[in-house]
């Protein structure tokens, strides 16, 4: 008898069929499966979060119309005419103009060999005029320097020099000043 046989020989060969063979032929299915299954999981996670999500958002919007419905109209439009009152007067204190900063600020870039004895201050100008005494006429000097290098004050002036009984030299000055001296 004749044996006919129509298979090659490789594929009469017998195959390797264990785990790690076909795993590692099946790799890159195996690993689009698994991420398949992790969107999956995650889309149904963001499903059930969205739904709770919700539902709370729900609650809380009857909650807040059984709050609304409890309070009396009259007290509601009391407390949003005192909110808008509040508003208001924010916004005067943030723009309200004063001298703190000033004299803070005079004081920190005084030299101290010199007083000032007396300070005028325009505030809508804005400018400041002062007199008083420096310990001499290169001590003056220093100062008025001093103000003219410094971005907050500019046109510094400086008049009615003369010598002090008290030793020293009695002086007049006047200078402009940036606004943000004044404002909160």
């Amino acid at each position: 008898m004749v044996e006919v046989n129509l298979l090659s020989d490789e594929e009469r060969a017998p195959s390797d069929t264990s785990f790690s063979s076909v795993a590692s032929r099946n790799i890159p299915f195996i690993g689009g499966v698994l991420l398949l299954l992790a969107a999956a999981g995650i889309a149904l996670g963001l499903f059930v979060y969205r739904s709770n999500l919700e539902a709370r958002i729900e609650k809380i919007d009857l909650d807040i119309a059984g709050a609304t419905e409890s309070i009396d109209g009259n007290v509601l439009s009391q407390m949003n005419a005192f909110d808008h009152q509040v508003m208001n007067l924010k916004k005067i204190l943030d723009s309200h103009r004063e001298g703190r900063k000033l004299f803070l600020f005079l004081e920190s870039h005084t030299l101290r060999q010199v007083i000032f004895e007396d300070l005028n201050v325009d505030v809508d100008a804005p400018t400041f005029s002062a007199s008083g005494r420096a310990a001499s006429y290169s001590i003056l000097a220093k100062q008025v320097s001093h103000l003219e290098s410094l971005p907050e004050v500019s046109n510094v002036s400086v008049s009615e020099i003369a010598l002090s009984s008290e030793g020293g030299v009695k002086f007049s000055l006047k200078a402009h000043l940036r606004p943000k001296l004044f404002i909160k």
